[in-house]
C-alpha cells in the first residue's frame, strides 16, 4: 500500500479505509549509499548529497494532506506496520491529514514532518490502543509550524516515542544497541552531537533576525493516555515552544522515562510557550542521557516554560538552568505534587532561579523587565543534590526538604549594588500545610 490516504494537488481528497488484519503500509524503496544503518531506505527521490543527508522524498503518504486532504482509517484490532519518509502518517501542509488506528501493537517509522505534524494546516495521528512504537528524526510526534496544529494522541499501552538524538555517543534505540545517534538534522545548540528534534509536543516558528522574515509558530501536542512509556529526544522536545509557538506534552499516567538533551520537558525560547504535564506515576527524568542545558520548567527570552508532575516518586537528573528557572526575561516554573522525589542539578540557576541576560546592560529597559523562576514541591520527603558552587558569586539559600529559599544571582548588579530587582526567584518544599513564597 504505497500512498494509502495521501492527498495532493493532483488528487486533492483521498480517503483510505481498512477494516481488519495485520497490515503493512509501505512505499517503493530505492536504497542508496546514503541510507546508513538505522535510516529508512530512500524512495525514487533519494537523499541530499550535502552534509545533512536528509530525504528528498516528495510523496505524501499514510494520511497526509499536501495541498489537499488525505485520510487513512485502519479499523481493525490487529497490530500494523507503517513505513514512510517525510510528510507522512498524519500530516497537514496547506491541507488536512489524518491517520487513525483502532488498536493493536503498531510500529510507526518515518524521518521528518510526520506522525502528527502540520504547517498551515492540521495533522492528526490518533492511535486508540496497544503497545506502540513511534520512530522519527525531526518535526514529528506532535509538531506545529506556523498556522499549523499537529497532534499525536495515543491511548493506553506501553509506548515508545523515539526521536533520534543525533549524538553518536548515545546508544538509544534498543533495536540497534550497537549504533549511536545519527546527526542528520543538525542542531545549533549541539552541532554534530545532536539533532534538532522539534518533536513530542513542540511548536515552532520562523525567527530570522538577519533577514527580517518572521512567522509565528503553531501548536504541537503529544497526548498519551496511559501506560509505562519511554520517551527519547534531543533538542526542543517534550513540551517545547520556539518563537511565538506552543508545545504541549500530556501523559495521563504510568511509570514513564523521559530523556532529552536541551530545551526539553517544559522549556521555551524567544516568545514561546512550552508546557509539560505528567498526571501520575513514578517517573524518571533523563536517567540515560547526559542532559546538557535549559530544561525542565525553564524559559528564555520573554517565554514561559512550565513543568507539572502531579504524583509519584520521581527522580530528576537536571542540567544548569533547570527545574523552574527563568533566564533573560523568561518565566520558568516547576510544580511537583506528591511523592518522595529526588532532584539532582549539575549547575545554576536551578530550583527556582532567575537570572537576567548578561548581554544586556542593567541600565536598559529590557533588563528591568522581570525574569522569574518558581519551584514548588508539595508533600513527600525529598532529596536534593546540587552543584556546590554557583557561578559568579550567586548563592542558593537553603534548598532542601521542608524548606523555603531564594536564589540570588549577582552576575550583573544594578547601579546601586546588590541583586537586580528584576530577578524574581522563589523555591519552596513543603511536606504539608501551607507556604509563602519569598
Amino acid at each position: 500500500m504505497s500512498s494509502a490516504g495521501g492527498g495532493s494537488i493532483d488528487l486533492p481528497v483521498t480517503v483510505f479505509i481498512d477494516v481488519g488484519g495485520s497490515d503493512q503500509y509501505r512505499y517503493y524503496e530505492y536504497p542508496g549509499s546514503k541510507d546508513l544503518p538505522g535510516r529508512m531506505p530512500s524512495d525514487a527521490d533519494g537523499r541530499n548529497s550535502g552534509f545533512s543527508q536528509v530525504s528528498l522524498s516528495k510523496a505524501a503518504r499514510q494520511g497526509s494532506g499536501l495541498l489537499g486532504a488525505g485520510m487513512l482509517f485502519d479499523l481493525g484490532p490487529e497490530g500494523d506496520t507503517y513505513r514512510s519518509l517525510i510528510r507522512s502518517q498524519g500530516v497537514g501542509v496547506l491541507g488536512v491529514g489524518v491517520l487513525f488506528d483502532a488498536g493493536g501493537d503498531d510500529d510507526y517509522r518515518c524521518e521528518g514532518t510526520c506522525q502528527g505534524a502540520a504547517g498551515f494546516g492540521i495533522g492528526l495521528l490518533l492511535d486508540r490502543d496497544g503497545n506502540d512504537a513511534y520512530r522519527a528524526y525531526s518535526y514529528s510526534q506532535g509538531f506545529g509550524f506556523s498556522q499549523g496544529v499537529g497532534i499525536l494522541s495515543d491511548g493506553a499501552g506501553k509506548d515508545f516515542y523515539f526521536v533520534n538524538p543525533g549524538d553518536p555517543n548515545i546508544k538509544a534505540d534498543p533495536e540497534i544497541p550497537d549504533q549511536g545517534g545519527d546527526p542528520m538534522y543538525p542542531s545549533a545548540q549541539l552541532p554534530n552531537n545532536g539533532n534538532n528534534s522539534m518533536s513530542q509536543g513542540c511548536g515552532f516558528g520562523r525567527r530570522d533576525d538577519q533577514g527580517g522574515k518572521y512567522m509565528g509558530g503553531g501548536l504541537g501536542v503529544l497526548h498519551d493516555r496511559g501506560g509505562d512509556d519511554l520517551y527519547v529526544s534531543s533538542v526542543f522536545a517534550q513540551g517545547a515552544g520556539y518563537y511565538r509557538a506552543i508545545g504541549l506534552l500530556i501523559d495521563e499516567g504510568g511509570d514513564d522515562s523521559y530523556n532529552g538533551l536541551w530545551y526539553v520537558q517544559g522549556a521555551a525560547a524567544h516568545v514561546g510557550i512550552g508546557v509539560f504535564i505528567d498526571h501520575a506515576g513514578n517517573d524518571l527524568y533523563n536517567p540515560h542521557y547526559p542532559i546538557r542545558a535549559t530544561s525542565i520548567g525553564t524559559s528564555n527570552d520573554f517565554s514561559v516554560g512550565m513543568h507539572l508532575d502531579e504524583a509519584g516518586d520521581d527522580i530528576y537528573e537536571a542540567p544548569g538552568l533547570s527545574l523552574g528557572s527563568g533566564y533573560a526575561q523568561g518565566f520558568g516554573i516547576l510544580v511537583n505534587s506528591g511523592g518522595n522525589d529526588q532532584y539532582k542539578a549539575a549547575g545554576y540557576p536551578t530550583l527556582g532561579g532567575a537570572t537576567i541576560c548578561t548581554e544586556f546592560p542593567y541600565t536598559i529597559a529590557r533588563a528591568k523587565a522581570n525574569t522569574i523562576g518558581v519551584f514548588v514541591d508539595d508533600n513527600g520527603t525529598d532529596q536534593y543534590a546540587i552543584a556546590s558552587e554557583t557561578p559568579d558569586g550567586g548563592t542558593s539559600l537553603g534548598a532542601g526538604d521542608d524548606q523555603t529559599w531564594q536564589y540570588q544571582a549577582v552576575k550583573q548588579a544594578n547601579p546601586d549594588g546588590g541583586v537586580p530587582e528584576s530577578e524574581k526567584s522563589a523555591g519552596v518544599d513543603r511536606n504539608g500545610g501551607s507556604a509563602v513564597l519569598p
